[in-house]
């Protein structure tokens, strides 16, 4: 089975293209959602952070508060990378598990959605590696609109991230996303890996 990784920096429209891949039959594993279920309902992740970052980060349900912990940690590279070194031995745990599933279900393709694919290590898992990117401004726009904070927090969030360029370089295909035609790309990239 082919794994793809799909990255970028946040409002680049990974999601977008992962979604694209879904509709051609290649299944999208979105560690997005794995992070936002690991945050309800995995009690040793949980548990793992509040010791980290303390009872504030914890909704009234037990699980973590997300847009407390995204206060935290997007205006501090360093309390980011704490919180990083607790989930992504949990998320990639998951990414394991579900990619033996398509494989002994013979799927010939997987992609795996991570903004932190590199940070994460989980590159090395994937046979070719896929950057969406975008223009600073439109980037701002979209987390703007998706997550309902200022720009003066999206601006924020993009510098503790790595920049286009750092994509650019480190990935085998790119995808560009200011209005470009999209599934034309992702058909080029399919014929050029042969799926």
């Amino acid at each position: 089975m082919t794994v793809i990784g799909l990255t970028g920096g946040s409002g680049s429209g990974k999601g977008y293209v992962g979604a694209l891949f879904n509709e051609k039959g290649i299944p999208t594993i979105v560690s997005d959602d794995i992070v936002h279920d690991l945050y309800i309902n995995c009690s040793d992740c949980i548990s793992e952070i509040e010791s980290v970052f303390g009872k504030t980060v914890i909704d009234k349900n037990g699980g973590i508060d997300r847009k407390a912990l995204a206060g935290i940690v997007f205006s501090d590279r360093a309390r980011l990378d704490m919180l990083n070194g607790i989930v992504h031995k949990y998320v990639v745990r998951e990414i394991d598990r579900i990619l033996d599933v398509y494989s002994k279900q013979g799927r010939i393709a997987a992609v795996i959605d991570a903004p932190l694919l590199y940070e994460a290590n989980m590159a090395s898992r994937c046979n070719f590696v896929i950057s969406v990117v975008a223009d600073a401004g439109t980037r701002i726009d979209r987390i703007c609109l998706r997550d309902r904070i200022s720009e003066k927090d999206a601006v924020a969030r993009i510098s503790n991230q790595h920049s286009d360029e750092f994509f650019i370089e480190h990935s085998d295909f790119v995808i560009y996303n200011n209005g470009e035609d999209l599934n034309k790309q992702i058909e080029s990239i399919l014929i050029a890996i042969g799926c």
